[in-house]
């Protein structure tokens, strides 16, 4: 049963943030396995991006791909030209995506500042404005604007309601609200994401002021729970939440999302080992290995028996049948090192990642055989661990079980390399 009890007069929403250099197609399918019912986000792409690469296959599948598995997914475009974002979101449309938003809140230094976009355009809310009617003028599928309360010394109740109600005359009816402003000069991005005070109770007023729109509250947020009671006695057209760096971080705990939130009990992955299992199933068909060339049989001889490719074989049987992309084995994995957050044998897992990415001997390996290894080195000290309830945080009895294990296996190790005398 659903813990959120508000009488809401649409389903509420659950969103995994877009977050750059996370927020690729591996991070949003590993969490589409831990919730159907979470949205997932792109990272921010600047409408150039699409537009010089729209010849470009290649690139453009690393921009704008994704899989069938992976939807809903919201878009995100960054930009400040009308034209140009209206094109890069037709392109948007055109590739499946189930909603295209637009970056009014990234606080880099190279986007407000170079960039002149992001949250710098809160200062310019006919121009987004302007940018958002254009995007909506050549697309069918809903375009939202994700922003936050105001930007360095503009930051007042009457600066966020004037940002919303000039920007909404466009048509805009769907805004998600990172619950704190902006300092443009002087704080890192990591820093606007702690520094800035949290004001959930400007967005709750906003949303008494319009109640003809949507929001969704964003910033801050590290547990289900705390989502929850955001959500409980809100009004009404607060109709979701959004989760950020507690999915990069602690992603176990969205295997709660579907029970939590909407009442699904049903769950098709119970622990971190049927999670990885699936994870690699995908991973085996979406990623393409890179050619072994077959004047090197010494890489031949070390790879004999590891999925890979040879040089010379037929693309449309190649295992995987993805496409070989710039840091594709690294992306591919990176979510799963976090899953063991709390838990023995994190540290195990991303030092074997990180040692056989950086392997020459290894180069040619798929990213789904080297988290299989990794899965074998933790079962070999924690098995355990792999079987734990993901929902479920270990207890301290449990993680003195654990130590107990890593000790006997260490002494079981050693026993095994004592010299004959």
């Amino acid at each position: 049963m659903s813990e959120v009890t508000t009488g809401k007069d649409k389903e509420i929403e659950v969103h995994i943030a877009p977050m750059i250099d996370v927020s690729n197609r591996y991070f949003r399918m590993f969490h589409r396995l831990l919730s159907k019912r979470a949205i997932v986000w792109t990272e921010m792409i600047k409408d150039d991006a699409l537009l010089y690469n729209a010849a470009d296959k290649r690139k453009l599948e690393w921009l704008l791909g994704k899989d069938d598995e992976e939807s809903p997914v919201v878009f995100q475009l960054g930009g400040n030209e009308p034209e140009k974002l209206a094109a890069a979101a037709e392109m948007v449309e055109q590739a499946g995506y189930s909603e295209v938003n637009l970056n009014v809140g990234c606080p880099s230094n190279r986007v407000a500042g170079k960039g002149e976009f992001g949250a710098c355009l809160m200062l310019k809310p006919e121009l987004v404005r302007d940018c958002v009617h254009a995007m909506q003028r050549r697309v069918q599928i809903p375009v939202s604007v994700k922003t936050r309360l105001g930007v360095d010394s503009h930051d007042t109740p009457a600066f966020t309601q004037k940002f919303v109600n000039v920007v909404s005359t466009s048509g805009c009816r769907r805004f998600y609200m990172h619950a704190r402003k902006a300092l443009l000069a002087g704080l890192s991005p990591a820093q606007n994401r702690t520094i800035p005070p949290l004001d959930y109770d400007r967005v709750k007023w906003l949303c008494s002021e319009r109640p003809d729109l949507l929001f969704v509250l964003n910033g801050g947020l590290t547990t289900l729970g705390e989502g929850i009671a955001e959500l409980q006695h809100s009004p009404s057209n607060l109709v979701g939440v959004m989760y950020g760096r507690a999915a990069l971080n602690t992603p176990a705990i969205f295997s709660e999302v579907d029970d939590r939130f909407f009442g699904d009990e049903a769950r098709e992955v119970l622990n971190r080992r049927q999670l990885l299992d699936a994870y690699c199933h995908y991973l085996d068909r979406i990623v393409r290995l890179p050619c072994i060339p077959k004047s090197d049989p010494k890489l031949l001889m070390q790879q004999q028996g590891a999925p890979v490719c040879i040089e010379g074989c037929d693309d449309a049987t190649m295992p995987g049948g993805g496409m070989t992309l710039p840091g594709t084995r690294l992306n591919a994995m990176k979510p799963a090192v976090n899953l063991f957050t709390g838990f023995p044998g994190s540290r195990l897992v991303a030092t074997h990642v990180e040692r056989h990415v950086r392997s020459p001997t290894d180069r040619h390996r798929g990213p789904a055989d080297i988290l299989r290894d990794a899965v074998c080195a933790v079962e070999a000290k924690f098995s355990q661990v792999l079987d734990h309830p993901l929902q479920f945080p270990p207890t301290t009895y449990e993680l003195k079980q654990f130590a107990k294990q890593e000790f006997a296996h260490s002494d079981a190790h050693d026993a095994e390399n004592i010299p004959a005398t």
